[in-house]
């Protein structure tokens, strides 16, 4: 007999036991019954009615409170509206129920009260509507909620009188209550009996089964892993054969589960190693004004990184030898070795032959090979690796690598990405502009040779006078030193125009790499985020603390290259003001809303202040590079400090600078970020301004950070017209103070450029969307992209929302689809894809007359100030960078699709 069959058995016998004690007490409680739901039904209806009038006016408050505090009121409006309705419907099934002068009297006192209540609330809402705030939020304070609390104040004591009124009925059925429970518990007593020993023998029958599972799964409870899970022994072919058969299962595929996971956790830190690091090489390299500096910084940065001991980089100028390789920097050599010139020819040795054959060379190297000399002994390289860095199509330097033990694979990985991508195009141009400096250097000296002969000449004319043919010869020669200047002046100017060909390299370069980074991560956020949310409900605790991670951890890495490229952005003069007018006092609220939740859970005092001279008047500037100076200052702040408190305060430091054609004054504001953390050492206060750098630059820091924050913040204050200067001691704190020249607008000119404001203002299209159900489709969607990994992201994003969603790889294949399915709503159009892009299909959707008004919405991953222009100039209506922020992504679709259309943005 199986166990299923053994509690079927025990509960068909309780079940016997129990239906021959319901037969003998049905009678004697059907009537008791009876009579107490007669007795007690009306009562508790009242009591519950009253309860959801209490319930409902406090819903009713909420809405009310929220009316002035959300951004969308119309939710607010439905909510005190659905109360009202609410009410009422209670109100006609309660009133008819009360029979009581005492129950009459408190309703008819309530009902008085919340007839003044709902005509106060007519009056909040039409000032609310009205956008009369000030005058609203003080009648809710001095009305609204002082009648709310007597209305719930007298609900609350009819609620006590219709209680006390069912508890003296009860009281009198109490007593026929009891003479049948004295009945029924006699009843009880055999039953419990009789159903106690048929359970028992039922459950002393199964628990033997049941503990050898527990026990396992205790086991299980206990380890620290699931790499090694333990398993059921059981030979039994009842149930619990089945259940540890499947537990087995599980087991296998969760330790299968771990180790992938493990995997893809080791693979994602092995990218983020390989980018950061290529960026460090990159950063550190870039100052570099010699062939030679360049080649030390690259080595000192490169030979530790890869575990290497020893390194050398050979050069062959493009512009001079191309097939001969210099030795132009080394690190840590053996002082004979470093002391003596290298030079290979391609196809020499092994260098020239990594550099003919343009591929990696890596040998173990045999006893003496190389020797790498310290303070505390010397020794043999055990292997060898050669490297060819690339420009173009050529091999313009080579990297060689001495180390005791192989290169990792991920350390073969960084070196690959380095030597084929940036290394060669800054050499290359480093090179070309050491030959234009050279150049400059010699036209100039002949241009002084040849002031020398002008004076020579003009001191030896009249002894030249008698020599004509010399002075002939002497003006031949004149003439073709200035044939040689003019030779000169065209080198210079071919010179010229290659330096710049490479600064287009460079920010073309910044452009792919921006799109290379972003592409994968915007499938990484998108599917992290929907992973955190977890609508199903079908992860676990620490499987939502997994995707949160990743999420957090991918927002840091893209703040990160954020940073990179608007510091790019900057040293590239790509950064100009958007001047437009905002108020001081506004600007500070929104700081300390940002970050007061920061201060909270640190338990740090956040204390923001406006100099009240300032916080009525409105000021000209460019708030998005104030709020990121000041959201830069205040993270810094905020990290820095453990205990005590961080401020933020916005003064000005003199009345006026001067007053402009349009009668605003120029008013030098400071925006001053004090805090009482670990201080800056006075050493360190110039250096904590420079990219890359913090005040403690140690590997084993406590804080971490890239240390761009301050640098961005200093060169965004330069380009506002203001500085950033710095106060602290060591142990003590710090305070930030950044003084930005800002025009302050009287009255005439702040009505002007209010009127500006909104007339540059883009319009909102108006309209509603109209939800028939959940099953609805809400539009059909053409997701245009080259990339499966941003498709499979973005189109379960968009099946969530109830989008319809089809699929094209490139440019092609899109303008295909839409003449096979010409019902498609919008078009999802990433830029850069192979064949036909994202430009030239978008082109040639606006040639055709039947989508002249489709929408279009370009994503890409370029990041760079010209790539929104190029893509609206192609007909786009819309820009997305990548990674897509999802909550921007669905703002948008209701632009285009639910509502009634928009202007091109």
């Amino acid at each position: 007999m199986n166990i299923r069959q053994r509690i079927y058995l025990g509960f068909v016998s309780i079940f016997i036991f129990i239906a021959l004690f319901v037969g003998a007490v049905a009678s004697i409680m059907m009537e008791m019954n009876g009579n107490t739901n007669e007795i007690g039904h009306d009562l508790y209806t009242k009591v519950q009615l009253t309860h959801e009038v209490q319930f409902t006016l406090g819903a009713m408050n909420e809405g009310l409170t929220n009316l002035l505090m959300d951004e969308e009121p119309d939710e607010a409006l439905r909510t005190i509206y659905g109360a009202r309705e609410s009410l009422r419907s209670i109100n006609e099934r309660l009133a008819p129920m009360i029979e009581t002068a005492q129950g009459k009297q408190h309703y008819g006192e309530t009902a008085r009260l919340y007839t003044e209540y709902e005509a106060m609330t007519d009056r909040y809402i039409r000032l609310a509507s009205e956008g009369d705030t000030s005058a609203a939020e003080a009648m809710l304070r001095a009305d609204i909620q002082p009648k709310g609390a007597a209305l719930q104040a007298s609900l609350t004591l009819f609620i006590e009188y219709q209680e006390e009124l069912m508890m003296s009925r009860v009281e009198t059925t109490g007593e026929q209550h009891r003479q049948g429970q004295a009945v029924m518990w006699g009843g009880v007593a055999m039953l419990l009996i009789l159903c106690g020993v048929t359970a028992l023998g039922v459950v002393r029958s199964s628990v033997r089964s049941i503990r050898k599972i527990s026990d396992v799964m205790n086991e299980v409870q206990a380890l620290d892993s699931a790499a090694a899970l333990p398993r059921m022994k059981t030979s039994a072919s009842d149930e619990m054969g089945v259940i540890a058969a499947a537990y087995n299962r599980m087991a296998d595929a969760l330790e299968e589960h771990t180790r992938q996971e493990a995997a893809n956790s080791r693979w994602l830190e092995e990218q983020n190693w390989v980018k950061s690091n290529v960026a460090g090489v990159m950063n550190a390299t870039q100052g570099a004004r010699e062939i030679k500096a360049f080649g030390e910084r690259f080595l000192a940065h490169v030979v530790p990184t890869t575990g290497a001991v020893a390194g050398a980089l050979y050069f062959a100028d493009p512009d001079g030898m191309p097939d001969r390789f210099a030795r132009i920097a080394a690190y840590a050599l053996d002082p004979a070795e470093a002391a003596r010139e290298r030079v290979f020819e391609r196809g020499q040795g092994l260098v020239g032959q990594c550099a003919a054959d343009g591929a990696v060379i890596e040998r173990a190297a045999p006893p003496h090979y190389l020797k790498v000399v310290s303070g505390l002994g010397e020794g043999d390289a055990a292997y060898v690796t050669l490297l060819p860095i690339r420009f173009e199509d050529r091999i313009v330097a080579v990297l060689e690598l001495g180390g005791f033990a192989p290169l990792e694979r991920v350390v073969r990985e960084f070196l690959t990405e380095l030597t084929s991508g940036g290394i060669g195009v800054s050499l290359r141009a480093l090179s070309s502009n050491m030959r234009v400096q050279a150049l400059l250097s010699e036209s100039q000296t002949y241009v002084e040779e040849l002031q020398t002969q002008s004076e020579e000449l003009q001191q030896q004319q009249e002894e030249l006078r008698s020599l004509n043919e010399k002075l002939a010869e002497q003006f031949r020669y004149s003439e073709q030193r200035s044939l040689e200047l003019d030779q000169i002046r065209v080198e210079l100017e071919k010179q010229a125009g290659e330096l710049q060909a490479s600064s287009q390299f460079k920010s073309e370069f910044l452009a792919n790499i921006s799109h290379e980074l972003r592409t994968p991560m915007n499938s990484l956020l998108i599917l992290a985020q929907m992973l955190a949310d977890d609508a199903e409900g079908r992860l676990s605790g620490k499987q939502r603390e997994y995707a949160q991670t990743i999420l957090y951890s991918g927002n840091e890495l893209l703040g990160l290259i954020n940073d990179v490229l608007d510091l790019s952005k900057i040293e590239a003069g790509q950064m100009e003001p958007s001047m437009e007018s905002f108020s001081l006092d506004e600007f500070a609220n929104a700081a300390e809303r940002q970050f007061r939740g920061v201060a909270e859970k640190k338990g740090l005092a956040f204390d923001v202040r406006t100099d009240p001279t300032l916080a009525d008047a409105e000021f000209v500037g460019d708030p998005r590079m104030l709020q990121q100076i000041v959201n830069n200052l205040l993270s810094n702040a905020f990290k820095f400090t453990e205990t005590g408190t961080v401020s933020l305060r916005v003064f000005s430091e003199e009345a006026s600078s001067g007053e402009t054609s349009d009668g605003a004054k120029t008013v030098n504001v400071s925006f001053q970020v004090r805090d009482t953390g670990i201080g800056i050492p006075a050493d360190k206060h110039g250096l904590i301004f420079e990219a890359f750098r913090q005040a403690d630059g140690k590997t084993t820091r406590k804080y971490g950070g890239t240390g761009l924050g301050l640098s961005i913040s200093k060169e965004l204050a330069t380009i506002l017209g203001g500085a950033i200067r710095l106060e602290s001691v060591e142990g003590s704190g710090s305070a930030f103070t950044a003084t930005i020249p800002m025009k302050r607008l009287d009255r005439a000119a702040r009505r002007e450029a209010a009127a500006a404001t909104a007339s540059a203002e883009p319009r909102v299209p108006s309209g509603t969307v109209e939800e028939d159900g959940a099953e609805n489709c809400r539009g059909k969607i053409l997701l245009v992209d080259d990339d499966i990994r941003n498709v499979y992201a973005l189109s379960a994003a968009l099946l969530e929302q109830r989008y319809r969603v089809t699929f094209a790889e490139d440019g092609g294949a899109a303008l295909a689809k839409l003449n096979e399915e010409p019902d498609i709503d919008l078009v999802l159009m990433d830029m850069m894809m192979p064949g036909i892009d994202g430009y030239e299909a978008t082109r040639a959707i606006r040639a055709d007359a039947r989508f002249e008004k489709l929408p279009v919405i370009a994503l890409t991953a370029k990041a760079m100030k010209q790539d929104r222009e190029l893509c609206l100039e192609a007909g786009a209506n819309d820009y997305l960078s990548k990674p897509v922020k999802l909550d921007k992504l669905l703002s948008l679709l209701r632009v285009w699709m639910d509502g009634s259309g928009g202007e091109t943005a």
